[in-house]
């Protein structure tokens, strides 16, 4: 509960900035939302059991779902959700079983645009870590875990309201130590402009 007040405390400065320095010059405001999908691999050691005959797979989806306030050339504010998998293992001999090791992150987002088309974006918030274990018996175990996330992605666009865009991310829910790097292609729509 403390680190949620420290995170809060420190987070309204920065945000009272960006908006103040909004306001005081003459921009183009944007809601832009993201979405997107690709691949996402574990970096960190999966946790096997010893002594057991284990098949793990470090690699599997992913998917992105931001939605982004950007005003024109200052540091935009959003909102990230999404589902990332970050390991399986299956579990071989005289009984059989599997484990499925994902999350789902909630995380405040600033991003930066250079250039009309790079985008370098990071956050911080929680992710929902979720284990679904078969093995002799069916459990089913969700915790949440503080992380952060730092991306970098390449925009192009389509129409003047939608475009494509190619991201690379790394997320860290740090407290369960748990990271992956993600690769995305996403959709990008332009849903107000002010």
């Amino acid at each position: 509960m403390r680190t949620l007040r420290l995170h809060r405390i420190l987070s309204l400065p920065l945000i009272a900035l960006v908006t103040a320095t909004a306001w005081s010059q003459e921009s183009v405001y944007k809601v832009v939302a993201y979405v997107g999908g690709g691949a996402s691999i574990y970096t960190a050691s999966a946790g096997t059991p010893a002594g057991l005959s284990t098949d793990v797979s470090k690699f599997g989806p992913a998917a992105t779902v931001r939605v982004m306030w950007q005003p024109d050339h200052l540091l935009g504010v959003g909102l990230e959700s999404g589902w990332t998998k970050l390991y399986s293992y299956t579990v071989s001999g005289p009984t059989s079983g599997k484990l499925y090791y994902s999350q789902v992150p909630l995380y405040i987002v600033w991003s930066m645009k250079f250039w009309d088309a790079l985008n370098v974006a990071g956050g911080y918030g929680y992710s929902h870590v979720i284990t679904n274990l078969d093995y002799a018996g069916t459990v089913n175990v969700a915790t949440w875990s503080m992380g952060w996330l730092a991306a970098c992605s390449y925009e192009r666009p389509i129409t003047k309201t939608l475009g494509t865009a190619g991201e690379i991310k790394w997320i860290n829910p740090i407290e369960s130590k748990d990271g992956a790097l993600t690769l995305q292609v996403q959709l990008v729509w332009n849903i107000l402009e002010y």
